[in-house]
């Protein structure tokens, strides 16, 4: 088994008009935070061109990135944060 490397997308997204949200969990190892916040995004039928999630073992503060095919709303990043397991949301 080979371990691959994996292009992050957040660093370009802005040139491309793409939404980025960074999602800080109140506790990384909470099953669902992925499911839930994607569902939103799915709902509003936006898609979702990456998402990357830090394993909660190796990084100190792990995170959950987001990359969508373009911004999302503000209202949106309300709901976001709303969710079970969000303690924050930074949108780029």
């Amino acid at each position: 088994m080979m371990l691959q490397p994996t292009c992050h997308l957040k660093e370009v997204a802005p040139q491309m008009n793409w939404g980025v949200v960074e999602i800080v969990p109140v506790d990384a190892s909470m099953p669902g935070i992925l499911a839930s916040v994607s569902s939103i995004i799915a709902k509003a039928k936006i898609s979702i061109r990456q998402a990357i999630v830090d394993d909660f073992r190796l990084s100190k503060e792990p995170r959950l990135f987001i990359v969508t095919e373009k911004p999302l709303p503000g209202s949106m990043i309300s709901r976001i944060r709303q969710s079970k397991g969000v303690k924050a949301v930074i949108s780029y």
